[in-house]
């Protein structure tokens, strides 16, 4: 939440008129102001002027990077506005990033003191400001904990209060905590709902990979993409995440959707072309390879995935000549990522083991294993030892796969169908699925 940022401002609704007090309460009783009314209303416009003056000037020095002149700038403001709440959240910001951590600590608690109106928005700024001092210190995120926690005993807490709430329980990895808090009530600013759904992504992204929780990273990954529906990476990461829980036909309408907001679309179309081969839908799926062939970067992957389609369609001719421009794609451009190579290589490799040529298919495994010894060419090197005979030679490669990322071996036994039954009762038979 940063000052140079959204920042997430109170008001005060102030009515005209004199206050007085009756046995129901106080009301306001409309009259016409007294000099005393108006010389006072005067002050506080000055008073509001200056430190709105003083606050602009600290957000241009930190914006610039003069922290120092930013601190001292916010210090003015709210000398003058002690209930200055965005000067207040954003001195303790700069102080936080010059260091200073001690300094924004007893000037956020000099904070709640002078804005007594706004304990529960002052408390959840406390907590943001910890929670992203050190994300990863146990003791940082229980102390932010605490301040959510304080904020939402309170009435009027803020719904960021609560978000940044789950997302401390998620960093502690207490996920059966926070979880069932889920969903949080958006924000009114996008902007800020944008910037929140950052923090989601980040925390799916660690569920995942640190983790291994797939389960947490959907539902972390769904609730960013509630808070900004046109975010591209919960949306793809989604659909990978659906590919793997082999739910083809969600992955492929998350991936569809994700080509739309994606800067660039042959990323997405190689996997949206991969989910319709998966689901057997194979002109969709050389549709969708074709796609992505017309970028550059992209396409010797796309290549050797319309050479494989068209294989398994029986257009060997076709196949044999796609990969050919696939490899010669491969020599031409830089792939956009090393899978990208091994994969070309490694779907060469399955092509010639289509046609009973093991020992061919074994050289192009290997050379792309030299290239990304991923878990699709490591599975390809045992099936073409496999086909050699060679058994525990290929029960030693399969093996390799416990350590990389053995949650996808199952959805892509869908990518090679026509052995797709003998590899899953291998796969089966070393208790690897």
């Amino acid at each position: 939440m940063s000052c140079t940022g959204p920042v997430f401002q109170v008001a005060s609704v102030r009515k005209r008129g004199v206050m007085v007090s009756t046995d129901a309460g106080s009301v306001v009783r409309k009259t016409n102001p007294t000099s005393a009314d108006i010389e006072a209303w005067r002050q506080r416009i000055r008073s509001s002027t200056f430190a709105n003056y003083h606050y602009e000037m600290g957000k241009a020095f930190a914006r610039t990077g003069e922290i120092a002149h930013a601190v001292a700038a916010f210090d003015r403001a709210v000398a003058i506005d002690p209930t200055h709440a965005a000067a207040h959240t954003c001195m303790v910001e700069e102080l936080t990033r010059a260091g200073r951590s001690e300094e924004a600590r007893l000037a956020h608690e000099r904070a709640l003191q002078a804005m007594a109106g706004y304990q529960a928005e002052g408390l959840t700024r406390l907590g943001w400001q910890i929670f992203e001092t050190q994300p990863s210190d146990a003791a940082v995120l229980d102390e932010a904990l605490r301040r959510f926690e304080q904020a939402l005993a309170l009435p009027d807490a803020p719904h960021y209060a609560q978000h940044g709430r789950v997302l401390t329980l998620m960093a502690l990895r207490r996920y059966e905590e926070g979880l069932p808090l889920l969903p949080v009530p958006a924000m009114d600013n996008p902007a800020t709902n944008a910037e929140i759904a950052v923090y989601y992504h980040t925390a799916a992204d660690h569920a995942w990979s640190k983790a291994r929780r797939r389960d947490v990273a959907r539902q972390l990954y769904t609730e960013a993409l509630r808070l900004d529906p046109q975010r591209f990476e919960p949306v793809y990461r989604n659909g990978l995440l659906s590919f793997i829980d082999e739910d083809l036909s969600a992955a492929e309408s998350l991936l569809k959707k994700a080509v739309s907001l994606a800067d660039v679309p042959a990323k997405v179309l190689v996997h949206t072309g991969m989910v319709q081969l998966a689901a057997g839908n194979l002109a969709q799926a050389r549709a969708s390879f074709a796609e992505a062939a017309a970028d550059l970067s992209h396409r010797a992957i796309a290549q050797g995935f319309i050479a494989y389609v068209d294989q398994l369609s029986g257009n060997i001719d076709s196949a044999m000549a796609g990969y050919d421009a696939a490899l010669a794609s491969l020599k031409a451009s830089k792939p956009a990522w090393p899978w990208h190579h091994s994969w070309t290589l490694s779907l060469h490799g399955l092509g010639l083991q289509m046609l009973g040529d093991s020992m061919g298919a074994l050289d192009m495994h290997q050379q792309a294993e030299r290239v990304l010894a991923d878990r699709w060419v490591v599975v390809n090197i045992a099936i073409a030892l496999d086909g050699l005979g060679r058994r525990a030679d290929a029960d030693e490669q399969y093996l390799r796969t416990r350590d990389l990322l053995p949650e996808w071996l199952s959805a892509e036994t869908r990518l090679r169908p026509w052995i797709r039954p003998a590899l899953i009762e291998r796969l089966r038979g070393l208790a690897l699925i």
